[in-house]
């Protein structure tokens, strides 16, 4: 075997063990992202190992960001984006459980 052969062979096995130690990197921070995600859907009552399914429109966060200043109320809006209760899950951030509809409340 040459010196060139060997010191190819050497970097391709440098580069191997470089790539299998960024991919656990990646797979460690994959998993903390999710406990991470878990703990904040706990904190709001959404418990995903016990079945709970967060909103998919809100994230499990009750709320979201409306386009034109109209909200969930469909009045006339301007031209900005605002933060308003969730019209999926109605601030619940579960999308099984949603709280009322406000919407059907009499006017």
């Amino acid at each position: 075997m040459s010196e060139v052969q060997r010191s190819d062979e050497s970097e391709l096995t440098a580069l191997l063990a470089e790539n299998s130690r960024l991919k656990e990197q990646i797979r460690q921070l994959q998993d903390r992202r999710d406990r991470m995600y878990d703990d904040m859907l706990l904190w709001r009552g959404i418990d995903r190992e016990g079945g709970d399914t967060p909103c998919k429109l809100c994230g499990g966060a009750g709320v979201r960001a409306y386009g034109g200043t109209t909200t969930w109320r469909g009045g006339i809006g301007g031209q900005m984006i605002t933060g308003d209760i969730c019209d999926k899950c109605w601030g619940s951030g579960n999308a099984e459980k949603p709280w009322l509809n406000l919407r059907q409340l009499p006017r």
